[in-house]
């Protein structure tokens, strides 16, 4: 959904980069997101890099929880927005199926260091069910546009190294519809059972 809607800076010094789940590493221990992303950004102070020497952290940061619990997935996100590395990070936790099932609860979460109230709490910005059935098991029938996760672009281009400038061909903020996403795991998840 990223790549797609920033398109039109492909091949340009504003091109954000998908780094898929590439790992990291700080003095303790590693970490790899299942997708991230940045724009090209200026080498960090070793050790304090990505890569344990001078790589920069991505900028926006996804973790897929299937057979993860849900707090796993929150204590990945301490490591991720930690002060100095990434910027938003996207919580999505989809409630594992018996094979040959089709997830029905889905639910994401997305934060961002804006929102930092103290060095380890930061409330999610957006939270919302996107599956097919709620907690209850109640039906959910959302429909384009109604479960949408804003990136605005002063974080996506967090600390963009210079002469590159904040793109003006790009909306802001980014809209991630997870309309889309839901239909896409379903689709995926069709596949492998036929």
């Amino acid at each position: 959904m990223l790549m797609y809607q920033c398109h039109a800076v492909a091949f340009t010094n504003a091109e954000i980069d998908g780094f898929g789940g590439t790992r990291t590493r700080d003095i303790n221990r590693g970490k790899e997101a299942d997708a991230s992303f940045r724009p090209m950004k200026p080498a960090i102070t070793a050790p304090y890099g990505s890569d344990g020497h001078d790589c920069p952290w991505p900028n926006l940061v996804v973790e897929v929880a299937y057979s993860e619990t849900l707090n796993h997935a929150k204590e990945a996100l301490k490591y991720w927005l930690s002060p100095g590395r990434a910027h938003d990070c996207i919580i999505v936790k989809i409630d594992p199926v018996s094979q040959g099932q089709i997830p029905v609860r889905m639910r994401a979460w997305h934060y961002c260091i804006e929102d930092r109230r103290t060095i380890n709490t930061i409330p999610h910005r957006t939270m919302f069910e996107f599956g097919t059935q709620d907690g209850t098991g109640a039906p959910l029938n959302i429909s384009q546009g109604q479960c949408i996760i804003n990136i605005s672009l002063r974080c996506l281009y967090h600390d963009l190294m210079p002469p590159a400038q904040i793109p003006q061909t790009l909306n802001d903020p980014i809209q991630l519809d997870f309309y889309f996403a839901q239909r896409a795991i379903a689709r995926a998840y069709m596949h492998n059972i036929h």
